[in-house]
């Protein structure tokens, strides 16, 4: 691909291109990262709600990620009846958002909202 970083020039440049074919209900959560760099694992997380009943994954998911030693949950609300609603269970942590990050610090977590 070409790219420009400066008014009147322009260079090759690395890109990738993603798809996926699906019928119904389908999530794409990519993450890009450099392998020659960073270590990364990465498992799926279930997320409850309040009652305790666990979510499918086409109204709520969570996917931990082992970043270079460090542990970071991300989880992602894709239906919630009303914005009063969005309060989940991951990880034995009640969140609040549609998109909700958990980093792992000693034995607890920081949560952060990136999107309400």
């Amino acid at each position: 691909a070409w790219a420009s970083t400066d008014y009147n020039e322009k260079h090759q440049s690395l890109t990738a291109e993603v798809s996926r074919k699906s019928t119904g209900f389908t999530s794409f959560i990519s993450l890009l990262y450099f392998p020659d760099k960073t270590k990364l694992t990465y498992q799926k997380v279930p997320v409850f709600s309040l009652r305790g009943a666990q979510l499918k994954e086409k109204d709520a998911e969570a996917i931990r990620l082992f970043i270079d030693g460090k542990e970071y949950i991300v989880m992602v609300a894709h239906n919630s009846p009303r914005p009063s609603e969005n309060l989940f269970v991951v990880q034995g942590q009640i969140v609040h958002g549609e998109v909700v990050l958990l980093e792992k610090t000693d034995q607890s977590y920081t949560i952060t909202i990136i999107k309400e």
